[in-house]
């Protein structure tokens, strides 16, 4: 049977040089210049990496939108959306 993963929301914008991202998360309007996704997080990602995405390995990343640098991949899985849809509403 299909289990639903667990993400922890993270809905206001994010502008930053560097997001570490350490657990299974979803960030709805990121806008950074590197970010990080550790050993075997799944993270979803709305918005715009300007530099560089690094994904270690076991880990995956859902990106919806956009990647302007470079893509350091060390065993990980990358689903890229190139086209930024607005995240789903959280439920109230």
């Amino acid at each position: 049977m299909f289990q639903q993963e667990e993400y922890k929301i993270i809905s206001e914008q994010i502008d930053g040089k560097e997001v570490h991202i350490r657990e299974n998360s979803q960030y709805n309007n990121i806008q950074a210049d590197h970010v990080c996704i550790y050993e075997g997080v799944r993270a979803r990602l709305f918005g715009h990496v300007k530099t560089q995405i690094t994904i270690k390995k076991g880990a995956k990343l859902f990106i919806h939108g956009t990647i302007s640098g470079n893509i350091i991949n060390e065993g990980g899985r990358i689903y890229h959306f190139e086209v930024a849809p607005q995240p789903p509403s959280e439920k109230r």
